[in-house]
């Protein structure tokens, strides 16, 4: 097992939970998150498998976790680009769904891994990583989609958690995809996720059927 060098016994420990948190997310990539166990994580981790209970009590905690820490970093490009207000809404949004898909996709990935998961668990750390997105990160993406309907460039949304649900499940799926794939591939994934995206807001193939 590799030994992690640190100055002090508090880096040490921080080492250590990144490892960690590393580890899971890795996984969860993977495999479904219900096969991942505390042993896989800490082999992984490449830590003890009594070492890894005194970061965390089970794999779900530690998931948690790994949506937080990656969460406000992504938090701070979407925002970047939804405070862009000289700048069109379509293109605002496409920035915002290449960079949760291009530049983020791994923390982009445990975030929508744990959104998955809402509708089988009661857990109240995972109802709290869930507000956290809707609150920041969705409230960014929807105040885009709201300045596009107003400009309009996109169609008006009558339901905007149902709109916002299903950006999300097309991101969803093409970050699946995207995992998969060499560097070199991901872009073309993440553009046709964001020209469909901007297609279905902007009512095209509806007002093409008129």
């Amino acid at each position: 097992m590799p030994k992690i060098t640190a100055a002090t016994v508090a880096e040490h420990k921080v080492r250590t939970r990144d490892l960690l948190l590393d580890a899971v997310e890795s996984l969860v990539i993977e495999r479904p998150f219900a096969s991942v166990s505390m042993r896989d994580i800490a082999e992984r981790a490449s830590v003890s498998r009594t070492v890894i209970y005194n970061y965390a009590s089970d794999p779900i905690s530690l998931l948690v976790e790994a949506t937080h820490r990656g969460s406000a970093e992504v938090r701070a490009a979407v925002a970047e680009q939804a405070d862009q207000v000289t700048v069109s809404p379509s293109i605002r949004l496409r920035e915002i769904v290449t960079v949760l898909l291009r530049d983020y996709a791994r923390s982009t990935h445990t975030m929508l891994t744990v959104l998955g998961m809402e509708r089988h668990s009661t857990n109240e750390q995972l109802t709290e990583a869930l507000v956290y997105f809707r609150t920041r990160i969705g409230r960014s993406i929807m105040d885009v989609v709201r300045d596009g309907v107003e400009a309009g460039e996109f169609a008006p949304v009558a339901d905007p958690q149902l709109t916002l649900a299903f950006m999300v499940g097309v991101m969803q799926s093409a970050v699946h995809k995207i995992m998969d794939l060499p560097d070199d591939r991901r872009d073309s994934v993440a553009d046709a996720a964001a020209d469909f995206l901007l297609n279905a807001l902007s009512g095209t193939s509806t007002r093409g059927r008129e």
